[in-house]
């Protein structure tokens, strides 16, 4: 498979549980379609319960054609969707649903990812706990995986209880070196 943007035969790489797809000449990498979810996922697993969700911000990015390929389909051409934030191009393959990311982008993404959580509420993520254990039930096939997902967002909503409620934390604090357990 050629890099969409030298040409180059791309080679095997991988990041870290997650084989893609690196052009050794720009460093841009290809991932399969749910690849860019399953390396998120590893990289920071505190962000697993957050979907990599392309279409998600519809009023954040724009999208253009560029005279680019996809390396899978060779000749379907890639849309670029610009996000502002970020200052992140993806270019996606609408056939095949591959994503093309230039070097660096990824870790931009995993930044953008980390805000977008650090802004969230305790409400906002009690709402996600209630998402995640729905889909536990109603998606027995991927329990695993769900439940990874559901422990993240238990985990995150905890400490953004905490932050938000600091009195509620000293109690606690005060409550154990009374009666520790």
């Amino acid at each position: 498979m050629n890099c969409p943007e030298c040409n180059v035969v791309m080679k095997k790489s991988t990041a870290p549980d997650v084989t893609v797809d690196e052009c050794p000449q720009c460093k841009g990498i290809w991932f399969d379609k749910c690849e860019l979810d399953r390396a998120k996922d590893e990289v920071d697993p505190d962000l697993r319960w957050m979907d990599f969700d392309l279409w998600k911000k519809e009023g954040e990015f724009r999208v253009t054609t560029p005279p680019k390929t996809c390396p899978r389909c060779l000749h379907t051409d890639l849309r670029a969707l610009h996000y502002a934030e970020g200052d992140v191009t993806i270019h996606y393959c609408p056939r095949c649903e591959g994503i093309w990311i230039h070097a660096g982008d990824f870790y931009k993404i995993l930044v953008a990812l980390n805000k977008e959580a650090e802004e969230k509420s305790a409400a906002d993520y009690v709402r996600a706990s209630l998402k995640e254990a729905s889909e536990l039930i109603t998606t027995p096939a991927n329990f695993i995986s769900e439940w990874r997902d559901l422990k993240a967002v238990m985990r995150l909503l905890k400490y953004r209880f905490f932050v938000e409620n600091p009195k509620v934390r000293n109690l606690l604090i005060g409550l154990n070196k009374t009666l520790p357990l």
